[in-house]
This record gives structure tokens, sequence and C-alpha cells, in this order.
């Protein structure tokens, strides 16, 4: 079930916006992830290409993988939260139905 299944059910009007702010906070924090990882990414290239040191290319090298484990620890997570809010609203949904 989505997020938006979860909006159209019978929540009360609180309830609702509360799901939809904590899913748009899930995914301003996956967009800073993504610009975190795309901005290390890029300074790893910046570094192999216009420095002649070994030391800076070297870190150059480092920072590319590194961008990418950023990228991906940030997909996991938004990923593992978007799960957990939809199993909270389920939840929610069948206490009050008791």
């Amino acid at each position: 079930m989505t997020e938006d299944a979860l909006l159209k059910k019978s929540f009360p009007l609180a309830d609702k916006l509360a799901i939809n702010r904590t899913s748009m906070a899930n995914e301003r924090t996956l967009l800073a992830y993504i610009r975190t990882a795309l901005t290390i990414i890029v300074l790893g290239f910046t570094m192999i290409r216009f420095f002649d040191n070994q030391e800076f290319v070297t870190i150059g090298w480092i920072m590319i993988p590194f961008g990418g484990f950023i990228l991906l620890w940030g997909v996991r997570r938004y990923i593992r939260f978007r799960c957990m809010i939809i199993a909270e609203a389920i939840h929610e949904e069948h206490d009050e139905a008791e």
C-alpha cells in the first residue's frame, strides 16, 4: 500500500496530515543524501582531473566510490523509513477499527 492509498483511507485529518508531513520529510532527506553524494562524486572527478599531485588524485579516486556508497545508503534509508511509515499507518488503522 502506498502513501497515496493510505491518505484516501478514513483517517482523521490530523493523522492524514501527519502521514503526509512525515513522508515529505523522508523525501527531503533522500534529496539531501542525493545532493551530498553527487557533490562528493563531482569533487572526486575534479580532484582527478585538475590536480597533478598524486595525493589529490588518490583522494579523488577514493571519493568517487564513497559518494556512491552515500547514495546507496540514502536510498536504503529512504526505503526503510517509507516501509516504516506505511506499516505504522496500517497499524494505527487496525487499532482504530478495534
